[in-house]
This record gives C-alpha cells, sequence and structure tokens, in this order.
C-alpha cells in the first residue's frame, strides 16, 4: 500500500479521551482530634432555641424576657423533649435519659437528676444501642447528635505578678473577719467552679464544717450554711473532693489568707508562706463534675453549666447565681461542641465563663472546648517569678540547662554537686544500680507498663521513678522527658528527694556522656538559685483554634507550680501523680491553674464594674493585658522576642490595668452568633502565598468609652510574627481618634501581602500582630490581636483532598491547512480543541486535567489504498 502525504487526512476520534479535573481543596489545618468518646452514650441537641438564646435574641430586637417568661419557654422545651422520646418508644428505640442520683450530705440519696438540658442547650443525654443512632440523626427536631465525651482536668508570688493586690482596698480584705468594703476584693461576687468539688473545711475557705447548701431537696437548713462555699452541687454522684484539683483550683480563685508551709514541709515554722486567692472575698458555688481518676464527662459538666447560671434548682428552689463560672477542664473540640456551645450561651445570659486552654502544648491546633467557645474566655499558662526554674551545669560541659523542680519534690536548699548514674526508666528499684547510692538518678520519661484511667498511669508515674531512685539510695533525680521540649508540668508527690525535669535533648546528651560504667565521669551541679525568665510553658495548649474563627487563647497567666490548697486524703494517681497533701496544701501545674487566676481576676473586674456585659470583661482584661513581664513588671519586646499571639492570646493578664481602663476596644458583633465587642481578629485563612497579586484584608475596630470622659488615642501596630518578611505590612487608619465621652469612635485597621514578594509557598505563614491605642496623656494602653493564615497558592503535592470528573468527546486535529484542495474535508489550522465546562467550589485553590486518547484512521482518502 503506498500513500500519499500530501492527500492524508486524519480524523482523531476521542474512543476513549478521558479528561479529568481534579479540585484541590485547602485542607491546612490538622485534622480534628480524635476524643475519647463513649460510644452508647450521645447528646441529642434539638434545633430549636435553647431558653438563654431565646432571651438573647429577644432583648436584641428591644423587647424583654422575665424569668416568669424564659422559665415558661423552657418548660416548652422540656414539653417538646417529651414528644421526642415518646416518638422514640412509638418507633421502637430501645434508651434509657442518662442522669445521676444525688447524695445528701448524711449519704442518703437526696434525689435523682436527668441530664436534659433547656437553659444554655436545648438537648438531652441518652443511653441508646449505636445502631439506633442513625435514626436520631434523622429525625427533623434533631440539630446534631454528638458522643458523650470524656473531658480532662487541665501561689506565693502569682497573686501579685498578674497585679491584683493593687486594685484591693487600702486596707485588704483577706479573711473570712475582714468587711471594710472599701476596694476590690471580690465582696458580693458568685463564682462557680466546676470541677472535683471543694474542701470546704479546708483553712483556705475559712475552716468551717459547716456544710453548703445543696443543690436538691432535701435542701440544708437555710440558716448555719457555709458562708464560703455557699452551694454545692454533684452530677458524678459524690460529694466530696477525693482529688484535691477542684479545691486547688478554688483556692487560686477565691481563697482566704492562709500560712502554708514552706520548703521545710512543715506548718507553724519560720518558712511558712502566706497564700491567697485573687479575689479573697469572692463567695463560691462548688459543682462536682469530675470523678476521682480526673476524668469528666460533658452531659455533668453542661448540666452544672445550666445549672450555674439558672435562678433556681434542679426542683425549682431558688439559688444563687453564678457571676463566673471556671472550668479547669477541657478536651478536644471547637467553637461548635457541645460544651464550648452551652458555655457560650451561659455568658448570654451575663455569667463570665472562663475556661483553661488545655495542656497538650506546644504543639499548634491545641486549644480544645470548651475555651474554643465563642463567648469564653480561653486562658493559656507562663510561669511566675516563684516558679523560676532551678539550672544544671555539667562540669566540664554543658551549662544553663533549664531544671524545672517538679512539684511535690524536696526542695534544692543549696547546689547539689554529684556523679549521676543511668537508671533508666526507674519503674523498679532494680532498674537504678546500687552505685547510684548518695549520686543522682538520671531517668527517662516513659514507662513499658500502662494501665488504668487515664492512660499512661502505671510504671511510668513520676513519683514512682523518685520513690524508687530514693530506695537505691540517690539524693537527687533527674527526670528527662521523651518528646520535644522542656519538662515541667509533672508531680512527684511526696519525694523525700528533690526532683528536676529537663529537655529530652539536655537528657540524651547527660546520658551520652556517663561513657561505659553506670557512673558519669563529670559531676552534674544542681544549682539551688532560681532563673527567672517569662516565657509561655512548654505544656500550655495553642491555637488557632478549629475553624480559626476567634484567636484563641484568649489572655494567660500563671499556671507552673502554683502553690495552694489541696485535700489532706486523696483516692487515685494519676499520670502526673495526685493532688492530696498531708499538709493540705501542694504545688500544681497547668492551665487548671492559670485559668482560676483570671476567674478570679474578671471577678475583680465584674466586682469594679457592675454594668459591664461579659463581653466587655473580656474586651477590659485582653486589651490591658501585656507581652510576659519579668520579675519587676517589665514586658518582653514585640516582634520576636516576645511569644507568638498563638501562644499567649492578648497576653498576660492585669487586673488593675483592667480595672483603670477608660475604654475597651475591638470588633463589634451582634451579641448573639459573635461576641457584641471582641478584642481579637481573625482574618481566617486564605490561599495567596505566591499568587503574584497583592492580597489586602481590612476591619473596622471599635474603641468605646466606659469612663464618661472620652479622650485622645494615638493608633499604631507592633509586630508579632512574620512582618519583618519584606511585602508584608499592616496598618490603620487614621493613626489617631478622639473618643467622646460615653460614646465610641471606629477606625480601620489592614493587613497586605504581596503575593509577588513573598514567593516562598512551602508552608504557611501564620501572621500575626497588635493594633494599639495609646491614651494620649496617660500611660493606658489599649492592644487588640489579630491573624491570618497565608496558605501557599497551590497546595503542596499529596495535600488536601479531590474530587474527579470525566469527560468523553472528538476533537479534530488540525493538519496546517494541507487540504485546502478538499474543501468537504478541509479542517483550518486554529481548530485544535473543544471547550469542556465544568464548576468549582470557592474552597477549590488549584486544578489539574489529563488526556488520554486513542486515534480512528479514516480510509476513504484519495491515493489511500
Amino acid at each position: 500500500m503506498r500513500t500519499s502525504t500530501k492527500s492524508l487526512r486524519y480524523l482523531i476520534t476521542l474512543v476513549a479521551a478521558i479528561i479529568t479535573i481534579t479540585f484541590v481543596v485547602s485542607t491546612n489545618l490538622s485534622p480534628r482530634a480524635s476524643a475519647e468518646l463513649l460510644s452508647s452514650s450521645v447528646i441529642v441537641q434539638f434545633k430549636q432555641d435553647p431558653a438563654a438564646v431565646y432571651k438573647a435574641k429577644t432583648e436584641s430586637t428591644g423587647g424583654t424576657v422575665s424569668t416568669e417568661q424564659l422559665q415558661a419557654y423552657r418548660n416548652q422545651l422540656r414539653t417538646n423533649q417529651d414528644e421526642f422520646l415518646n416518638t422514640l418508644r412509638a418507633r421502637g428505640v430501645e434508651f434509657t435519659v442518662d442522669g445521676v442520683d444525688v447524695p445528701n450530705f448524711t449519704g442518703d440519696i437526696a434525689g435523682h437528676v436527668d441530664f436534659r438540658y433547656t437553659l444554655v442547650l436545648n438537648g438531652i443525654a441518652l443511653k441508646v444501642a449505636p445502631a439506633s443512632i442513625a435514626t436520631l440523626k434523622s429525625m427533623t427536631e434533631v440539630k446534631a447528635v454528638n458522643a458523650t465525651r470524656a473531658l480532662r482536668l487541665q501561689l506565693e508570688k502569682s497573686v501579685d505578678y498578674v497585679n491584683a493586690p493593687a486594685a484591693y482596698g487600702q486596707v485588704q480584705e483577706l479573711t473570712p473577719f475582714d468587711d471594710l468594703r472599701e476596694g476590690y476584693e471580690g465582696q458580693g461576687m458568685n463564682v462557680a467552679v466546676l470541677d472535683t468539688g471543694i474542701d470546704w473545711t479546708h483553712p483556705m475557705f475559712g475552716g468551717d464544717p459547716t456544710p453548703p447548701r445543696l443543690g436538691i431537696a432535701p435542701p440544708v437548713a437555710a440558716i448555719n450554711t457555709n458562708k464560703k462555699v455557699i452551694y454545692y452541687m454533684t452530677f458524678t454522684g459524690g460529694l466530696i473532693d477525693d482529688f484535691g484539683h477542684g479545691s486547688a483550683a478554688s483556692s487560686d480563685i477565691a481563697g482566704y489568707l492562709a500560712m502554708a508551709p514552706g520548703a521545710d514541709k512543715l506548718p507553724g515554722t519560720a518558712d511558712d508562706v502566706r497564700l491567697h486567692g485573687v479575689a479573697p472575698q469572692a463567695r463560691l458555688m462548688g459543682y462536682k463534675v469530675c470523678l476521682a481518676v480526673g476524668s469528666c464527662l460533658s452531659t455533668s459538666t453542661i448540666m452544672a453549666i445550666e445549672d450555674a447560671v439558672s435562678p433556681v434548682t434542679v426542683d425549682l428552689q431558688p439559688k444563687p447565681i453564678a457571676h463566673v463560672i471556671n472550668m479547669s477542664l477541657g478536651g478536644p473540640g471547637g467553637p461548635d461542641d457541645d460544651s464550648a456551645v452551652a458555655a457560650s450561651n451561659a455568658a448570654l445570659l451575663g455569667t463570665i465563663v472562663v475556661a483553661s486552654a488545655g495542656n497538650s502544648g506546644p504543639g499548634e491546633n491545641t486549644v480544645g472546648s470548651p475555651a474554643a467557645g465563642r463567648h469564653v474566655i480561653g486562658v493559656g499558662a507562663n510561669n511566675d517569678p516563684a516558679s523560676g526554674a532551678n539550672t544544671a551545669d555539667l562540669v566540664g560541659g554543658r551549662t544553663g540547662m533549664i531544671a524545672n523542680s517538679l512539684d511535690g519534690g524536696a526542695a534544692i536548699l543549696a547546689d547539689i554537686t554529684q556523679n549521676y548514674v543511668d537508671c533508666g526508666l526507674a519503674e523498679t528499684p532494680a532498674d537504678c544500680p546500687d552505685a547510684v547510692m548518695g549520686k543522682i538518678a538520671l531517668i527517662a520519661r516513659g514507662s513499658t507498663v500502662s494501665f488504668g484511667e487515664p492512660v499512661n498511669a502505671g510504671t511510668g508515674l513520676f513519683s514512682n521513678k523518685a520513690a524508687n531512685a530514693f530506695a537505691k539510695g540517690a539524693i537527687a533525680a533527674v527526670i528527662y522527658n521523651n518528646e520535644d521540649g522542656e519538662l515541667s508540668a509533672a508531680t512527684v508527690r511526696a519525694s523525700l528527694i528533690p526532683v528536676v525535669g529537663i529537655s529530652k535533648v539536655n537528657g540524651d546528651y547527660l546520658k551520652a556522656q556517663i561513657g561505659n560504667g553506670p557512673v558519669s565521669a563529670s559531676q552534674l551541679r544542681l544549682n539551688k538559685a532560681l532563673f527567672f525568665q517569662p516565657q509561655m510553658t512548654d505544656f500550655s495548649s495553642r491555637g488557632p483554634i478549629e475553624g480559626l474563627g476567634q484567636i484563641k487563647p484568649d489572655v494567660t497567666a500563671p499556671g507552673l507550680g502554683i502553690y495552694g490548697a489541696t485535700v489532706r486524703v486523696g483516692s487515685v494517681e494519676t499520670s502526673t501523680g495526685s493532688m492530696f497533701d498531708p499538709t493540705g496544701y501542694i504545688h500544681a501545674s497547668g492551665t487548671s491553674f492559670s485559668g482560676p487566676h483570671v476567674s478570679g481576676a474578671v471577678a475583680l473586674i465584674k466586682q469594679a464594674h457592675l454594668n459591664f456585659t461579659p463581653a466587655m470583661v473580656r474586651a477590659a482584661l485582653a486589651n490591658t493585658a501585656t507581652n510576659l513581664r519579668n520579675a519587676q513588671g517589665v514586658p518582653r519586646g514585640d516582634g520576636s522576642a516576645s511569644e507568638p499571639i498563638l501562644a499567649q492570646g492578648g497576653g498576660l493578664i492585669n487586673v488593675k490595668a483592667a480595672i483603670d481602663a477608660k475604654s475597651i476596644m475591638g470588633i463589634t458583633g451582634d451579641g448573639i452568633e459573635s461576641p457584641s465587642i471582641l478584642a481579637s481578629h481573625s482574618f481566617g485563612e486564605d490561599p495567596i502565598l505566591n499568587n503574584r497579586i497583592v492580597n489586602t484584608r481590612s476591619v473596622t475596630v471599635t474603641i468605646q468609652d466606659t469612663s464618661g470622659q472620652g479622650g485622645k488615642y494615638n493608633l499604631s501596630t507592633t509586630d508579632n510574627r512574620f512582618f519583618d518578611v519584606a511585602g508584608i505590612t499592616a496598618k490603620v487608619s487614621p493613626t489617631s481618634v478622639t473618643v467622646p465621652a460615653n460614646g465610641q469612635i471606629t477606625f480601620t485597621a489592614t493587613v497586605t501581602l504581596d503575593g509577588d514578594k513573598v514567593r516562598d509557598a512551602s508552608a504557611p505563614k501564620q501572621l500575626q500582630w497588635y493594633v494599639v491605642a495609646r491614651r494620649a496623656n496617660s500611660t493606658e494602653v489599649l492592644r487588640v490581636p489579630m491573624y491570618w493564615r497565608a496558605n501557599p497558592s497551590v497546595p503542596a503535592a499529596g495535600s488536601g483532598s479531590s474530587t474527579t470528573e470525566t469527560y468523553t468527546g472528538t476533537v479534530l486535529a488540525s493538519d496546517g491547512g494541507l487540504q485546502r484542495d478538499y474543501l468537504k474535508d478541509y479542517v483550518a489550522a486554529d481548530i485544535t480543541y473543544v471547550d469542556v465546562p465544568f464548576q468549582v467550589g470557592p474552597a477549590s485553590v488549584g486544578i489539574d486535567a489529563s488526556l488520554d486518547f486513542s486515534s480512528t484512521h479514516i480510509s476513504d482518502i484519495p491515493g489511500v489504498g
């Protein structure tokens, strides 16, 4: 067969022409952490608004809701819930309503409480078969069905460090017998503590063995009830604090002045320490929502939130309402988690809600629920001058290694210089060589056997390691971390030897220096002198939160080595030790103890400004917070000299400054879905790195006068992270404003990223900065932290999710105009494509297309055989 190329035409038919279009959706946030879920226990949320939201919406449109109307609305919700339960029965769905028997102080059962919510949440906690959950979700009145979550429990100088005493009266009222009322010590404020309970007999609560009023009939007699812990309720089935955590948190908030044992651990000696809480005259409402093992269920926690803000008990008796709620607990979840929603809705009723950010740092995206709530003050943890670290020096080697004294260990009263011995995990005394006698034990964090609740208990307990080293004659113990970062938040209850924690890097270094024998060739010196450098603790959870809707934590406060009250007899030990101590006092670390500092602080702010809403209190606290301060009260510098906003939020609280501020500053909202004023702003995330265009975002910021004086403010911005990169700028316009008395004024804050100059698209850049307002002729400074996550404009390989669509069709191939003589077969030179329409969603950040084809030869052309 002979072929003439001049007369040849091909019709290329896409017999199997597949055009694959891939939509790459940005998924830059880490996936939501998996919570510990109890699969047969769920919280069913209904679509109808809970009473708190109903009231807020009515009042936002100029209406009013009386106490009677609010109760009637709640009754109607309960009726609707009854109808829902009847429908379940009619459908054959087997269930039980979750709840708890409430004991009386005499030991008998005072009553039963069902976990049914109508005030801060419209929902019911049910126990159902897993197979029935799909049925629940399909019902039209149901908004969400979420598995019950297991939440976790998360002062010599710390009170002074947050500048609370500056707000007290000329005569500081720190005892049960003070009643001059000429300053702000928390008088008239009720603080609800949702925790393991409160030991109301402790000296820091007045030492009165008289029980509080119980929150269910039969009530304790109305007379002769406890004057400090004025109300008490349990949603776990027990009454006493059998852990110590709740008593410690309560003492940080509102403990009376007491003398705690000093380094000798003996009461009544010369080294005793003066302790009191941030708001020593505030009254406490105790809620036991956590078990003796330190685990707290969301069902109990939400029920306690509802009770704390309700004017009546579960059996409709009048009760006190909390001005402040403290929750030193939390778990994975974002602002739409059940506990976060309930906590936020409580704030709509006028109660200031404070929650610890969590102890899952230093990684990002670790702030959980309820701290992530939209109307909740989430609190991180930093150190303070009393919790300054010791240091360790290897003679002839590395010096200045941070050595954090672990809570409960013996004090380092003088420098300890001695050789050290590797004791491995020190799970048993046999792990420590006999050569450790009279020397320092070097111990690795971790265990080979874990059991119990919580996990990682077993042989890995820090207190066990310290005890085993002591049993073999060690004079001190150094425990090094098994993950990156310093080791600080750990307890070695009643250790008879000093125990310090060091980083993994330094621990590996010391182990490598030992050599072949069991004893190090060089001596290790544990220095008595404390080294204080203001910084966030390694364990404090960091933002951003799920959805990037707000900056969290909001603020930070001391949470390392906080000295406070505890129970003298406890139930169990946790993975970091236990919190009971025969002295009744203990050092403890965690955001569990920074949160109470903030709860005490907002009680003082609320006392000073009774007209402030929760949003206004939150703004005043965050506006006046500073970068972490040294022992003399001087803040760290800006930019890289300070902690990231994702770690410290607005910064370290300053109680006196918050009370004295003449204005508050922030971004205004509707007061329901978002706070009426929020002293932070997140621009969310955008795929803009390397996109070759100038990207600008702006927001309107409001300064609201709260003093009746008005005043002029000079405006600016300060760098926190990434504004040293060319192409990234922030500004305000105008640069000064005058706020009218009892009025407000706005200005614009703008951030710009030039995608042509910022071309490094290897990883997101989390832009962090402050908008600053300095009051003229005053020391008052207000700050609003801001955040913008700049993602690569083209996702990295393998990231994100994709959708594939396939199209099949025919494309005519061009012949370059060679067939002009055969007009019926002629194909113009530029016709070489077909249009393939497709749609992409707003989250799509990249499109890939591929073409597969096969050709069919057409043999009816002249010259072709």
